[in-house]
């Protein structure tokens, strides 16, 4: 090779590199700090970054009025773990901060303290907004911290079926005659069209991406917590849950309803101490509210929601509203059993129909809890007031809704937990389970007031157009696909009527009131 040849190549091979390197410069992370916590900054600095890069929100404290967009993958976060200080006065029907799954990697919000200033979000909004996206991967929420100043406010919405929230705190704050709020760490609704799809519970999720997982986080006061609805699929592990309670929709205010949810290793606190006017505690009025679905509930701990303002609650309540509920797509229910996405049902194959609706037996397993709370003999409760006539006074949940078959007292076949923490967390030694010392025993309450109405539970807004059946049929003969197994654990009657569980329904959502 002649000196111009060796010459034209060494320029020729240079000008390769350079250019190589020029287009690799994006793929190499970075770390970009914003000018300051101010909202046009930060957005200023996601804006310019490349995918993969870190961006850190400066220690401080700043309003936000307007929002917030991440839709491509990165990561955020506080400089300093929870002292950026970002207080809400976006529009009530906005999102503070709206994350978009990126098929690229995991997008994460790390570190920030949320304060409730202006901003009341009510559902479909949220302080947080998480929306899924075809091929998306998960995204992880941690380690943030919400602090809410009203009876009212979202904080995380998720639209999607998939991603990590943990870490993370919220207390609310409580009022009122019922000394209650109808305020909501996570409300899970991806509205995907899965729900007629067989579950992956526990291992059985081999990748940690077909569900969401809410682990290690701490809700206080928060009586909406969480509230999983429109083919959701969750998962919700060693939280701690403090005057907070859990809600799994059935196909009442919406048309379909949570699909499954696996709780375990949680811990259900109630504190009883005066929260409200002179001798008010927190009118938590159940724990865990399943309404639809199937839910897997194992190895938590659940106290004893029992004292003189509120009589003796309990703590896991099963019901199927639409059967005295004129509301969503089968408002009065008179099409017999089973109903359309009731407790216990899921699917498998769709061997059977319910409305327009295709879905098979798939109970929810209880076993393995502890604490003074009923948790080996969970509630059956009607919707109340009956808004359907006497043609739905025999219609009642204990018909829907039996033990051996909806519920059942053990743990389910071939269950194994899924990895925790989850691979995504960032955390690598799993915290602790701490037990809270027993409650001491309080009189119950005698001579309950009569519940007033009830708007409806898991639901702040208008649900969204629905098709209603046509003219209800009349209620047809109960028939159980399998041997009736025997007499409930507590009948409707003695549940709403009579000690030892007395409910005391308040002025809205009954599942934790």
């Amino acid at each position: 090779m002649n000196s111009y040849s060796r010459r034209h190549s060494s320029i020729l091979f240079c000008f390769i590199l350079l250019s190589a390197l020029a287009g690799a410069s994006p793929a190499l992370a970075t770390t970009r700090v914003a000018a300051s916590c101010d909202q046009k900054d930060v957005q200023a600095a996601i804006d310019t970054a490349f995918p993969g890069d870190t961006v850190l929100i400066p220690t401080g404290s700043c309003v936000w009025s307007s929002r917030l967009s991440i839709t491509k993958y990165l990561i955020v976060k506080a400089a300093e773990t929870r002292k950026t200080i970002i207080t809400d006065n976006s529009p009530n029907l906005s999102n503070l901060i709206e994350i978009l799954e990126d098929a690229a990697g995991n997008t994460r919000l790390v570190g920030l303290t949320f304060v409730q200033g202006t901003a009341v979000h009510l559902n479909p909004n949220g302080v947080i907004k998480l929306q899924g996206s075809q091929g998306g991967k998960p995204v992880v929420i941690s380690d943030n911290e919400y602090r809410g100043a009203n009876l009212s406010g979202d904080f995380i919405i998720v639209h999607s079926n998939r991603g990590v929230i943990t870490g993370n705190s919220m207390t609310g704050q409580l009022g009122g005659g019922i000394c209650g709020n109808n305020a909501s760490f996570v409300r899970h609704k991806p509205h995907d069209g899965s729900w007629a799809g067989p579950a992956k519970y526990g291992a059985a999720d081999t990748t940690g991406d077909f569900n969401l997982y809410l682990e290690d986080n701490t809700l206080t006061n928060v009586f909406e917590g969480v509230d999983v609805d429109d083919d959701g699929r969750n998962v919700t592990r060693h939280n701690k849950f403090i005057n907070s309670g859990f809600l799994h929709h059935g196909a009442d205010t919406g048309p379909t309803g949570a699909r499954h949810s696996d709780v375990y290793k949680n811990e259900f606190i109630w504190d009883p101490t005066v929260r409200c006017g002179v001798d008010l505690p927190a009118g938590v009025n159940s724990f865990l509210y399943v309404r639809g679905g199937t839910v897997l509930i194992h190895e938590n701990i659940f106290a004893d929601v029992r004292g003189q303002a509120w009589g003796d609650k309990s703590e896991i309540t099963f019901n199927y509203e639409p059967i005295r509920r004129n509301a969503g797509d089968y408002p009065c229910w008179a099409g017999g059993y089973p109903a359309p996405h009731q407790p216990g049902w899921g699917f498998t194959t769709g061997a059977t129909k319910a409305g327009n609706l295709l879905q098979d037996l798939e109970p929810t397993y209880i076993w393995g809890n502890t604490g003074a709370g009923n948790h080996n003999n969970p509630s059956v409760q009607n919707y109340d007031p009956n808004e359907c006539g006497t043609a739905a006074t025999a219609a009642t949940a204990t018909n829907f809704i039996r033990m051996g078959r909806e519920y059942v007292m053990g743990p389910q076949p071939g269950y194994a937990e899924y990895t925790y923490p989850h691979p995504l967390s960032g955390n690598t030694v799993p915290p602790a389970q701490t037990n809270t010392p027993a409650q001491t025993s309080t009189p119950a309450q005698t001579n309950t007031p009569a519940q007033p109405a009830n708007p409806d539970p898991g639901d702040n807004t208008a649900p969204a157009t629905q098709v209603p059946e046509t003219v209800p049929v009349p209620l047809l003969p109960v028939t159980a696909p399998a041997p009736d197994p025997g007499p409930l654990p507590r009948s409707d009657r003695a549940f709403n009527q009579a000690p030892p569980k007395t409910i005391k329904t308040l002025t809205h959502e009954r599942y934790v009131l």
